[in-house]
């Protein structure tokens, strides 16, 4: 493992000699184990065995056995037990049998921007179709109580000159964990079956790079807007809608939250806010308070669903040919359970 990591790393640092510019930083060199600490164990597959009930027996591990979920394979590359917040998490690596098929482009489209507390907003160019909030309000909440239980722990615990790995806070963190996992897990679901039960053979999700690191939206909604693993769900929808056929694509969401879909606008610099404060344009910002936004002709609409429909318009500027009389704007929200 230790010389894998050290591979990686070279590897990491010779690419971003050749382009820094797909890096935010200059790789750093992997770090000690603590000191106490566990590592890593990564069992090949000519110890760990696949049988044919879907249970994975490794005999070195006093005969450990893991049964799968769902078998996809029958054939594994490597297990992984990997030791996180005083509990062990198993990773099965493998190559599915599963060869995919993609649907066809039949011009149906979902498009996706995502948010704070609302988490992902879904809009289509299919007339009909209800565009839908995910609620993000719930994972917020769990942040910021995870936020503040262990700023409250560290503070104790630093004045006290204790160690911060202490059990309380292993079980803080991994409960934090388990619950953006299991809304990750549960939104890149959803939005998988809300496209195959529409026909939506496509996908495109707005995303700016390095939007994390650089949001600068204030520290406790940056601290919110961080605390929700975007790019992480972002992963699951495509490898879960891969799966099922359908195609997903990314695009930067530019000027897409300062342009007026309903204005017919092409989500452009010469559309955006500051273009509009030159120009002598009033309102110079259309995003008002309560997340509507205001066209030129003075109707509102959600502003969340008019940044995901300019996000299409962006990809594919000819969805809406057919012009944007039926296409759903008025959003409903979806609550999860995770």
């Amino acid at each position: 493992l230790v010389v894998q990591n050290m591979t990686s790393w070279k590897k990491a640092v010779k690419a971003y000699q050749k382009n820094p510019g797909k890096f935010t930083g200059r790789p750093k060199l992997p770090k000690y184990r603590n000191k106490g600490g566990k590592s890593i164990v990564i069992v090949d597959n000519q110890t760990a065995k696949l049988r044919s009930n879907g249970v994975v027996e490794i005999p070195v591990m006093n005969n450990l056995k893991i049964k799968l979920q769902h078998q996809e394979t029958t054939k594994i590359q490597q297990v992984r037990i990997i030791p996180k917040n005083n509990q062990f998490v198993v990773e099965i690596v493998y190559k599915t049998n599963k060869v995919i098929d993609y649907k066809k482009d039949n011009k149906r489209y979902l498009t996706i921007d995502p948010g704070l507390d609302n988490a992902f907003t879904l809009a289509s160019n299919v007339k009909g179709f209800k565009p839908v909030i995910i609620n993000g309000r719930p994972l917020k909440a769990i942040n910021q109580y995870y936020n503040k239980q262990r700023a409250k722990l560290t503070k104790l615990y630093d004045l006290n000159k204790q160690s911060r790995n202490t059990k309380r806070l292993n079980n803080l963190d991994f409960y934090r964990s388990q619950k953006v996992l299991g809304f990750a897990h549960e939104a890149s679901k959803r939005i998988v079956e809300i496209a195959l039960s529409h026909e939506l053979n496509t996908i495109i999700i707005g995303k700016n790079k390095g939007q994390k690191r650089s949001s600068n939206m204030g520290k406790r909604i940056n601290q919110n807007f961080i605390g929700i693993p975007h790019q992480k769900i972002i992963e699951m929808i495509e490898y879960k809608a891969n799966l099922a056929g359908i195609v997903v694509t990314q695009a930067n969401e530019a000027y897409t939250s300062q342009t007026s879909f309903l204005d017919n606008e092409e989500p452009i610099n010469q559309n955006g806010d500051k273009a509009r404060k030159r120009k002598g344009l009033s309102p110079t910002k259309r995003r008002i308070k309560r997340g509507l936004f205001r066209s030129n002709k003075g109707f509102l609409i959600n502003a969340d669903v008019n940044g995901a429909l300019q996000i299409l318009r962006k990809v594919v500027p000819n969805a809406f040919a057919d012009g944007i009389d039926g296409i759903g704007l008025v959003p409903v929200k979806l609550n999860l359970n995770f």
